[in-house]
């Protein structure tokens, strides 16, 4: 089964990237704020302190996505598998 990333804009189009048969999901929420950071610096160390605010989780495949507004991860046969 593949996974598919699935995201909106504020103009209600919508963006959806083929992530494979796995993926790592990183939910901020689920992090103590000191180990999020940590995480975020490992995944992406150039990432400045304004957007780094702003991310709400980090997803891991063979590429690593940051997410900063709500979306979905879908399976290929379009069911919600997550929310984010």
């Amino acid at each position: 089964m593949n996974f598919i990333l699935r995201r909106f804009t504020t103009d209600s189009n919508s963006f959806n990237t083929m992530l494979g048969n796995s993926y790592t999901l990183i939910k901020k929420i689920d992090n103590k704020p000191d180990e999020w950071k940590r995480k975020l610096k490992l995944y992406w160390p150039d990432i400045k302190d304004e957007r780094a605010d702003r991310i709400i989780a980090i997803i891991l495949t063979d590429k690593s996505f940051l997410i900063d507004a709500p979306c979905y991860i879908m399976t290929e046969n379009g069911a919600t598998f997550e929310k984010i």
